[in-house]
């Protein structure tokens, strides 16, 4: 379980755009900009991952050792703001990568469920951030490409604590000067989401009516 004080965060960033692009992802110099003193974390782990298949299971492995939360970003061609997106998908990845390779049965990992939600409430995240004035879009679609693939890899290793945000690829949301100061509010409001989560389950089991049926419809939350 994740401690509220400094939680243990990783974050990588994808190194390509859409489908069939081998563009370089703009997110490594902006997020090198990102005020981390000002998050609560212990640990921030900057991985780039290349648009390959056979690349993502190998590399996140290694991202997620002793990670208690992760967030990875990638890129979006045609958006104008950032998506926070709430879903991985298990089925559907059909495209090539870079290297005209498909995943076996067009699917991430065999046996599991056809798709995993992130703990993080990106519906209720999105609303609160667009009530400060920030532009941001729910999403529940990552692409069915590379970004949708290591996101739905990702819950599925880490037990759903693990957040995606697309971030545009061109126009003026896309220069540093703006796009940072608006992933650093994103970001820190995970945590402050992550934190609220943890003190709610903290308090119910304290509580001497807690029931063990009830835990259990807690745990898959934290």
């Amino acid at each position: 379980m994740w401690e509220t004080v400094n939680p243990k965060v990783n974050m990588h960033t994808m190194m390509g755009g859409g489908v069939g692009t081998r563009v370089q992802s703009p997110s490594n110099s902006q997020i090198s900009k990102i005020c981390f003193a000002s998050l609560p974390v212990s640990i921030l782990l900057f991985s780039p991952i290349t648009v390959q298949y056979s690349h993502v299971k190998v590399d996140l492995l290694t991202f997620l050792c002793d990670s208690q939360f992760a967030i990875h970003l990638g890129i979006a061609p045609g958006s104008r703001g950032i998506s926070l997106e709430q879903t991985g998908k298990n089925h559907g990845y059909r495209d090539r990568d870079v290297c005209a390779f498909c995943p076996v049965n067009h699917c991430c990992i065999e046996g599991g469920p056809d798709r995993l939600d992130s703990i993080i409430d990106m519906r209720s995240l999105s609303k609160d951030l667009k009530q400060m004035g920030l532009d941001v879009i729910y999403s529940r679609d990552a692409g069915r490409y590379l970004c949708d693939f290591v996101y739905y890899c990702s819950l599925h290793h880490g037990h759903v604590r693990a957040a995606f945000i697309h971030v545009p690829a061109s126009g003026s949301m896309a220069t540093p000067d703006r796009l940072v100061p608006l992933l650093q509010t994103v970001i820190q409001a995970m945590l402050n989401q992550l934190e609220a989560l943890q003190t709610c389950l903290k308090n119910y089991t304290d509580k001497p009516q807690a029931h063990y049926c009830d835990l259990i419809a807690w745990m898959p939350l934290l």
